[in-house]
Formats: structure tokens, C-alpha cells, sequence
């Protein structure tokens, strides 16, 4: 009887034992969550155009890139060689191109980087006056582009560098924040 009891035991053992060691081999073999499929984008295309247009029904931007793709984990718009045409309250028209940018805030916040270059005539000016940095962020609500990297400002033949820059652009208004060089000469 006692052999009964013992071997009656030693099977529920080794069928106990059966059951973890395959259920071990099983988890291990199985796929983990693919962690790259959660960063997939929510949209992508090549050659695209945004436009976004103000209340007159005129577009206040047009922005071009090679490829765009759509983050759903924060809601941003990745861009790579892109280029924006902007016009803004005061009629002028600004361009504008990087070679990358970042679209958020529902349109409002645009981050541009790599070779940041913004071009445009301020009505009631001779001059064409050119932004150039390597990184720049355009809140379209406001119309400010502001940076806090090194900046060249060139307007009408004039050339003005600095560190940081905040510009309004419907107030024709432009601020070097700090190590500010240049000369202007009659």
C-alpha cells in the first residue's frame, strides 16, 4: 500500500513537473509585444503638401517635404527636406526651409533643424531679409520664430550675428538675444 501511495505521488510529480517545464518553454518561445510595430506611423507619404488656411480662406502656409510621417505616440508630424512658403498678418511673405522638421500642436508649433533658412521682403522695405540657423521654432499663431542657437540675420547687403533670436514677424520686430557682432557702415 505504502508503494501505492509513493508511485501515485511520483506520477502527480512528474506530471506536475511536465506541465511547468513545457509552460516555461512555451512563454520562452513565444513572440514578445513587438515594440517596434507601437512606433509604426500613423500615416506616411512622399512629395507631400500641408496647407493651412486663415479665416479669409487664403492659405497662411504651405508646407512641402520629400517624405512625412505622422507619430500617433505624440501626436507630431515628422519631416525631412522640407519647404514652407508663410504669409503673415502684415502681407508678408515669408520662405522657409531645413533639412528636417516636426509639426505640432495641432499646426500651431512648426521645429525646423539642419540648415535652417528663412527668406522674405517686410512690405514698405527694400530689403531681402534672410534668416540662417540650425535650428528654429515657428509658432504660426503667433508668428514668432525664435531660437536659442547661433544666428546670422542678413538684411539689405547687412550681416548681424548673434546667440538666440526671437522674431516677430507681423511686427517686423527682431531680437539677438546675447554675443551680438556686426557693423553697419553709410
Amino acid at each position: 500500500m505504502i508503494y501505492r501511495g509513493i508511485s501515485t505521488l511520483i506520477i502527480i510529480a512528474v506530471i506536475v513537473g511536465a506541465v511547468l517545464l513545457g509552460q516555461q518553454h512555451f512563454n520562452r518561445g513565444a513572440p514578445a509585444s513587438n515594440p517596434a510595430r507601437a512606433e509604426e506611423p500613423g500615416y506616411s507619404a512622399r512629395d507631400a503638401e500641408l496647407t493651412e488656411t486663415g479665416a479669409d480662406g487664403r492659405p497662411l502656409f504651405r508646407l512641402n517635404a520629400e517624405t512625412i510621417s505622422q507619430r500617433p505616440k505624440d501626436d507630431s508630424v515628422q519631416l525631412d527636406k522640407v519647404r514652407m512658403t508663410y504669409r503673415a498678418e502684415n502681407s508678408s511673405q515669408w520662405a522657409l526651409s531645413a533639412e528636417h522638421g516636426t509639426v505640432r500642436e495641432n499646426n500651431e508649433r512648426i521645429e525646423l533643424a539642419g540648415d535652417v533658412r528663412v527668406v522674405g521682403v517686410v512690405p514698405g522695405t527694400n530689403g531681402l531679409a534672410q534668416i540662417l540657423t540650425d535650428q528654429l521654432s515657428f509658432d504660426t499663431r503667433t508668428e514668432i520664430a525664435s531660437t536659442p542657437e547661433d544666428v546670422t540675420l542678413v538684411w539689405s547687403g547687412r550681416e548681424l550675428r548673434g546667440t538666440g533670436l526671437i522674431a516677430s514677424l507681423k511686427d517686423r520686430q527682431v531680437k539677438l538675444e546675447s554675443a551680438v557682432h556686426g557693423r553697419f557702415t553709410p
